[in-house]
């Protein structure tokens, strides 16, 4: 809710000189009254179904609750009098959500009430006749990447003809095309409160609440320059923004103090290396970015640390702040090449099998081993690199078996041996491998906790046993996820998930201990599991004996399946783990 508490920091930004704060506006007005534009330089839509359920939500009790007003935070737009528009610099995902709120009433107005009432309220949000173009013009556009997809999907009407197929091409998309579902489903919950005849009322409700009462603190400001300090005020008055967001507007609020001026080129470097991150494609990428660069190249620091770190770093140097974003440009174009196995610096390599590591270390999903990579392919040397990875995958799978994968200290020794690469005290994979003896766990270790594991996750347990029954063939890379071998594979428990007649010589606490061992787990193809299910082993053995897996038909082997057979095949597939992930150079 909007209170005295807040007025204090509007007061506080209209201190700040040729700032505009204006504490009355409201996100519906906003959208009704001006032409937004979101920077085509600007991150994507990012709001994930989180984000948007819990604002769907909110919305939905203050409206049913007791009413009054409910405050959406600060949205700070630049007025450009050169191209005549007004940018939004912060609360674009706000602002975006709330058009998709808005779209999702008009659809239902359109279904329930009408052509002419659902024009009116397309017109007062959400487009506009332009006598400049064939078609009306939006009232928010979002950047370059985004723009016409939102277009189409959002701010079309379900019955125009652009709008039907429209698929999303991008992450922001997909993420975009979940909020307008959540949004069309928040309607119709809110219009099934009441009665039929009380339904469009109800649901235009909510328009209304969104003009009339969703306050915001409106601040116009005329340059990026002002903006990054308003962003500053914001956080030092209460008002949360992410470690990232934090750490671009200090670079550049200090890249541009004198002597010098590197405001421009440092504003430059940090959008291009946005661009670097979050052309990969992976959610929230950018936030894990800076600070794996941070524990590679500077020291350990978990995410709430990382402003505060790097704010002690550059101080007020604006030879620092272009230093460091320089710096983050650089390494971006490394760190991208974790993400992609194609990346076509890994074909200088002229070495497959790496790039299949990078595959596999991507697919196993670690990433407390990033910093420690990024560290790898910046200093060390080809043949190095090849080795290095191929050794990185063997310790990710012995954490992921022992189960230290999710241990805090994990990522510190990882951050530890980066930054004795980055400052040339490690120069070789062998010397790495002595640093990380005592830490990552060693044969003995490894064996005895493979021969007792449990793997919960079915893509682990096929990862695991696809590799497995690689060495038992004697192949190369038994490493590496094989995913071109043209069969679909999947994931049998002999003893199953619930054990019902044929297998009374398992207690209730042995089935509980033994169904997900990685030694009652096989491989099967797709047609061959279909129709197992809870079945008795003798039933089940036919199918085993023909799967055209080495370890699987070895289980067909047995007479029967109990405890011993469990553990006495695990123990083999132990002994296979040692080939499989070795720790030599």
């Amino acid at each position: 809710m909007f209170n005295d508490s807040l007025d204090v920091r509007i007061k506080n930004m209209n201190a700040l000189g040729n700032i505009q704060v204006d504490g009355n506006e409201t996100i519906g007005k906003a959208l009704h009254s001006k032409v937004l534009h979101v920077p085509a330089n600007q991150r994507d839509y990012a709001w994930e179904k989180k984000h948007v359920t819990d604002l769907y939500r909110d919305i939905t009790e203050v409206i049913t609750g007791a009413g009054g007003e409910y405050f959406l935070g600060t949205i700070v737009v630049i007025k450009d009098d050169v191209e005549k528009k007004l940018f939004v610099v912060d609360g674009q995902q706000r602002l975006a959500t709330s058009a998709i709120l808005i779209a999702a009433i008009r659809d239902y107005v359109l279904h329930n009430g009408g052509d002419t009432r659902a024009r009116a309220l397309e017109t007062k949000y959400l487009l506009s006749a332009d006598e400049n173009l064939d078609e009306e013009s939006p009232h928010l556009f979002l950047n370059a990447g985004d723009q016409d997809f939102f277009f189409r999907r959002v701010l079309l009407r379900e019955t125009n003809d652009r709008r039907c197929g429209v698929k999303p091409t991008r992450p922001s998309h997909t993420l975009i095309d979940s909020a307008a579902t959540l949004a069309a489903e928040s309607v119709k919950k809110a219009a099934a409160l009441v009665a039929p005849e009380r339904r469009l009322t109800q649901v235009l409700r909510w328009s209304n609440f969104l003009y009339d009462s969703a306050r915001v603190i409106w601040v116009t400001v005329p340059d990026d320059r002002a903006a990054y300090i308003v962003f500053e005020t914001m956080n030092d008055r209460g008002l949360e923004l992410s470690a990232t967001d934090l750490i671009k507007n200090y670079l550049l609020r200090y890249a541009s103090t004198p002597p010098g001026d590197y405001f421009e080129q440092t504003k430059q470097q940090w959008n291009s290396m946005v661009s670097l991150i979050e052309g990969s494609r992976e959610p929230n990428i950018l936030k894990d970015y800076v600070r794996h660069y941070w524990v590679a190249f500077h020291a350990h620091t978990r995410h709430p640390e990382l402003f505060n770190r790097v704010k002690v770093h550059v101080g007020t140097s604006p030879n620092l702040a272009a230093q460091l974003t320089a710096d983050l440009l650089e390494s971006a174009a490394t760190y991208v090449t974790l993400l992609n196995p194609m990346h076509p610096e890994w074909t200088k390599l002229q070495s497959p099998r790496t790039q299949r590591n990078i595959q596999t270390l991507y697919e196993l999903g670690m990433i407390q081993i990033r910093p420690l990579l990024l560290a790898i392919i910046k200093k060390f040397g080809h043949r190095d690199i090849i080795a290095s990875l191929r050794l990185a995958v063997s310790w990710v799978v012995r954490f992921l078996v022992t189960g230290e994968a999710g241990s805090g200290a994990l990522e510190s020794y990882y951050g530890e041996a980066a930054r004795d690469i980055t400052k040339g005290k490690i120069i070789s994979t062998k010397k790495l491998a002595e640093k990380m003896i005592g830490i990552v766990p060693q044969d003995d270790q490894f064996e005895a906790i493979f021969s007792t594991a449990a793997v919960s996750k079915p893509d682990l347990a096929r990862y695991y046993l696809r590799a497995l029954e690689l060495t038992k063939r004697n192949q190369s890379e038994p490493e590496n996820i094989p995913n071109d071998d043209g069969q679909v594979i999947t994931l049998e428990h002999v003893l199953p998930e619930k054990a019902e007649d044929g297998w009374e010589h398992f207690s209730e606490e042995q089935h509980s201990q033994y169904w997900k061992r990685i030694g009652n787990q096989a491989l099967l193809r797709k047609t061959d599991n279909s129709n197992l299910g809870n079945v008795k082993y003798s039933v089940k053995r036919p199918a085993l004996s023909t799967a055209g897996f080495e370890l699987t038909q070895e289980i067909a082997a047995k007479d029967s399946w109990g405890m011993e057979d469990i553990n006495g095949r695990q123990k083999e597939l132990a002994k296979l783990a040692l080939k499989t992930w070795p720790l030599k150079v």
